[in-house]
């Protein structure tokens, strides 16, 4: 077998190792270890060494029809849309240079249609509202295929693998409005609902892949068909606030909305019988219950913007996608509950003439209750790990949720001459530490700051532009996921693997555009 470095096909996101569990040994005989050696595993690794290709081909295409027309004074408004895209990927899962899962491709297809209607009231009256329908229809189909050895030990040119092939049509039909009354010019008075019809239908086939000796455990399984899958539910969702406006520069408001989303099918690679007639395919709606409130002000002859909001957000039967290390795979489910509050301060200052400033400060408190998925390689009883290899993580935090963010920005614009206009820009964006893993210490991304800058010089007109740009200036690296290695886990602990971004690494550029 010949080492084949390469870069993976998506400049966007690539996979590569972070590091390697030692006693991981293939059927072949060789270690993970041995397997990686020429990389610098870590989390500065933008290399991988594997067998399989990466590619991701996409067509996209739409179009759009808004239509509106005046009726006693009122806006009736229509809004068509019809969108599509086509989809093939693979991607080498093992990230190594053997066939243990170097076939990992889906090809997928998208349709949507969209119809609104609406009526809007002439605004400045006493009583404003809007009211309309909505339509949206979808059809998602795929065909999923996985192809390697995996653990076993087979004679050259036999493989194990599987075939995927699954439809979902999605219906949503809502009624909706909101109205906004004055009782007097400083007081407004909200109120909205969203009546909404969901509907879901799906079709499973898991096939043995043409060819292969035996089903890929874990990531296929053996064939099965599902029966006809279906998801309804109707929800009735409102909206209901305040506003009161102190003076011409300030206004304070407050809202309860209850939001929510529809259920969902859970269409894994290794669905099973038991996983559907124990009802675990079909996912609850999650209801969303928000209190806001905030306060917006334009100071000092509007050189000053200041916001500030507050909130408190819960999500029942929260959906959630965690990763299952005895499954080798991501999977949906109801988490119980998730508590959201926190606060935002905008702020945009117009100091002189050409050069304005902002900022934004957010800290969001998150917590999961309810919560119960597989312990993290290693983890032991100490740590939070029960009987059978689940955790309870209720009183955490939710994953990927930074507990404090802020950015602020600088631009400076102004004319050169009778033809041209030069500016700069200087941004600062800072999250503070997450984790991908629940409890996992080895998921954990550290606290992180990015500074860009720009300089462009364009025609008044804005015809012309060109630009010179710097992302992450100060070259700070950071993962966008971190998790367990394909097959590279024990009872001890793991390997892991993360996903990486060009902005993760600092980068210059030239930019030329013109507008027609």
């Amino acid at each position: 077998m010949t080492h084949n470095p390469r870069p993976p096909a998506d400049p966007a996101r690539f996979t590569t190792v972070r590091s390697v569990l030692p006693t991981t040994t293939y059927y072949n005989g060789q270690t993970r270890a041995a397997l990686l050696s020429a990389q610098r595993l870590g989390p500065l690794n933008r290399e991988v060494t594997v067998d399989g290709d990466f590619f991701n081909r996409q067509k996209t295409g739409g179009a759009s029809v808004e239509i509106n027309t005046e009726l006693g004074g009122q806006t009736i408004t229509s809004i068509s849309a019809y969108r599509e895209f086509k989809v093939f990927d693979n991607n080498d899962a093992d990230l190594v240079p053997l066939p243990v899962a170097s076939v990992n491709n889906a090809r997928q297809r998208q349709q949507q249609f969209t119809q609104e209607l609406r009526l809007t009231s002439p605004s400045g009256e006493p009583i404003e509202y809007v009211v309309g329908l909505f339509y949206f229809w979808q059809d998602v189909a795929s065909r999923t295929q996985v192809k390697g050895n995996l653990v076993a030990n087979l004679p050259v040119g036999q493989y194990l693998g599987n075939q995927v092939d699954r439809d979902i049509t999605s219906k949503n039909v809502a009624a909706f409005g909101q109205l906004t009354a004055h009782p007097t010019d400083r007081l407004s008075l909200i109120g909205g609902f969203r009546l909404t019809s969901d509907q879901a239908v799906a079709h499973f086939n898991r096939t043995i892949l043409p060819g292969a000796v035996g089903a890929m455990p874990s990531l296929g399984g053996p064939a099965y068909v599902s029966p006809t899958l279906k998801a309804t539910d109707t929800d009735f969702s409102y909206k209901l606030g305040a506003q009161y406006q102190f003076s011409p520069d300030i206004m304070a408001y407050f809202t309860y909305t209850r939001g929510y989303k529809g259920p969902a099918l859970n269409l894994l690679n290794n669905l099973t019988a038991t996983t559907v007639n124990s009802g675990l395919a079909v996912l609850k709606p999650e209801i969303a219950s928000n209190w806001e409130g905030g306060v917006r002000t334009t100071l000092f002859d509007r050189m000053l913007t200041l916001n500030v909001t507050g909130f408190y957000e819960t999500f029942t039967d929260f959906q959630a996608q965690t990763y299952s290390a005895v499954l080798t795979s991501f999977q949906l489910t109801n988490a119980g509950k998730l508590i959201t509050q926190g606060a935002e301060v905008e702020a945009v200052l117009r100091a002189v003439d050409g050069l304005t400033l902002t900022g934004n400060l957010a800290y969001t408190k998150t917590e999961v209750r309810g919560l119960v998925l597989s312990c993290y390689p290693g983890q032991t009883a100490a740590q939070g790990c029960l009987t059978g290899n689940r955790q309870d993580v209720t009183g955490e935090a939710l994953a990927n949720a930074p507990k404090w963010a802020y950015s602020v920005n600088a631009n400076y614009g102004a004319d050169i001459g009778n033809r041209l206009r030069g500016s700069a820009n200087l941004a600062f964006t800072y999250r503070s530490q997450i984790f991908f893993g629940f409890r996992d210490p080895e998921t954990i991304q550290r606290g992180y700051g990015l500074l860009n800058g720009r300089l462009s010089l364009e025609t008044q007109d804005r015809r012309y532009r060109v630009s010179v740009f710097g992302k992450n200036l100060t070259n700070k690296h950071f993962a966008s996921f971190i998790g367990t290695g394909l097959l590279d886990t024990s009872a001890t602990g793991a390997g892991y693997t993360q996903l990486l971004t060009p902005d993760a690494f600092r980068t210059f550029g030239v930019e030329a555009a013109v507008r027609f």
